[in-house]
């Protein structure tokens, strides 16, 4: 492969950051998926989970809690004390490894907090590994802070889920704008797309979504979208890639699809940087060669003739000069007296035309209430059933999750629950992690664990108040 943004000669790492600020929106889903099948494909893959909530490393059947070593010990501790990558790595499958996470990441802005090259940290450790990997996956944390920084500086592509939802799109917008201050902080380019997650072809405002985004940043929306398929839940439920929990659901098919495409895209990328540097070659050779005419003619007229001259250009490439690489459409050289765009610019004027016109749609539209009148028939479900269906595109997914490997029963009660006793799912394996995934409306919810009938909050939640049921509750939002 040939060299994007860094020294390495032998062999290219590519590193894709999973990012939306936006919860709910399919992105450790997708981040475990994606890398499964990646490695199915014959591919070596890393997938780091930056998230110190750990929802990969549970999502993958480990217990954070009973980690000696994670990713916390990589970048928290002291220069000289701190781990490598290596040293805390996972075996998950054949050609998958997992950097796992724990709470104690969550420590890490205040660790760098001042601290020069705290951007850096994350970008730093992944240098020693093109030798070993092909592909690092990284899941960042449902925000912009600082471990999101450290991933979209060390990632040469971002990919961004997102649900078929108004929020979903704001989300886009802060990201791109980010990542516009990550490209003019360190001056590269990172290629951003877009995939639709969460798909459900039956409510308006997903197809209109598609829609918009389809028209607007076309070549920077994967054609795969990942349909909505309760298989994926259960999958993570159990703690395994959807390739290994049921190889033949349609989250299998959608992320094996994904995993071809963006092979496909990498393919085509080199290709282009091929014909690119053959290109440069070629102007360079030109340019050599004509240098002793140029020297002889200075010396017979007194004057050289400028690079234009010596080198003919098209008019496309002397004007226009559009790039059709990596990130959003970008413009190069402009007609005179016309203001150059900045990049940052351009990505959050599209996002915003897009952002706008989702707005402005219908309101019931928006908010995912109505069915055209061929649908009614198409569905074949009763109001009530169309109108639930349509609400979940605008729930976030929440895990819950408690360790408790020898109680024979935990459940959960809380404002979502409406305070009756809901049981969380089994340990998969001997971990003793009991894990329960529940779609939640955006606010804040009080809920508690009832371990074999005895009361208890969250341990790991440091949010808790006064419950309206009595005692204190530990609060979540979303």
């Amino acid at each position: 492969m040939l060299l994007r943004n860094d020294n390495r000669k032998e062999k290219e790492l590519r590193v894709f950051a999973i990012a939306n600020q936006k919860g709910g929106c399919g992105k450790t889903t997708t981040a475990i998926n994606l890398a499964a099948s990646l490695a199915e494909c014959e591919k070596s893959v890393l997938l780091i989970d930056l998230d110190p909530q750990a929802h990969s490393t549970l999502g993958l059947g480990i217990d954070p809690e009973k980690l000696e070593k994670s990713l916390s010990n990589v970048l928290n501790e002291e220069p000289g004390k701190a781990f490598e990558i290596e040293d805390v790595l996972v075996r998950v499958c054949p050609r998958l490894d997992l950097a796992p996470s724990q709470i104690f990441l969550s420590a890490f802005e205040q660790r760098w907090a001042g601290v020069e090259g705290r951007e850096d940290v994350l970008y730093r450790k992944l240098q020693p590994l093109g030798q070993l990997f092909d592909f690092v996956l990284i899941d960042c944390p449902p925000n912009i802070g600082l471990l999101t920084f450290n991933a979209l500086r060390a990632a040469d592509d971002v990919l961004v889920p997102v649900e078929p939802s108004f929020f979903s799109l704001h989300g886009l917008k802060k990201l791109v704008e980010t990542v516009g201050l990550v490209e003019d902080t360190f001056s590269k380019q990172i290629a951003l797309r877009a995939l639709l997650t969460l798909w459900d072809p039956r409510t308006i405002l997903a197809r209109e979504v598609w829609k918009k985004f389809v028209s607007h940043f076309a070549g920077k929306v994967y054609t795969t979208y990942i349909r909505k398929n309760n298989r994926l839940q259960q999958a993570v439920e159990a703690g395994k890639p959807i390739t290994l929990f049921d190889p033949d659901a349609a989250g299998s098919k959608d992320y094996r699809a994904l995993a071809k495409e963006l092979l496909e895209l990498e393919a085509k990328e080199v290709s282009k940087t091929l014909v690119d540097e053959i290109e440069r070659e070629a102007v360079l050779m030109a340019g050599k060669a004509q240098e002793l005419p140029q020297r002889d003619k200075q010396q017979e007229v007194g004057r050289a003739e400028s690079p234009e001259e010596a080198i003919p250009i098209s008019p496309e490439k002397k004007t226009a000069g559009v790039e059709s690489g990596e990130g959003f459409e970008r413009e190069g050289v402009q007609e005179a007296g016309v203001e150059e765009e900045t990049v940052k610019e351009r990505q959050v004027d599209s996002i915003d035309r897009v952002y706008e016109e989702i707005r402005t749609l219908p309101e019931e539209e928006v908010a995912g209430t109505k069915l055209q009148a061929e649908e009614n028939v198409a569905v074949g479900q009763s109001d009530s059933s169309k109108v639930e269906a349509l609400r979940e595109a605008e729930e976030a997914e929440v895990v819950f999750s408690y360790l408790a490997p020898t109680a024979r029963n935990v459940e959960i009660i809380g404002e979502f629950t409406d305070w009756k006793p809901l049981r969380l799912n089994p340990p998969p394996g001997s971990q003793g992690v009991w894990m329960k995934i529940f779609h939640l409306r955006k606010g804040a919810y009080q809920y508690k664990f009832l371990v074999d009938g005895k009361k208890t909050i969250d341990l790991k939640n440091p949010r808790f108040g006064v419950c309206p049921q009595g005692g204190i509750a530990s609060i979540i939002e979303v």
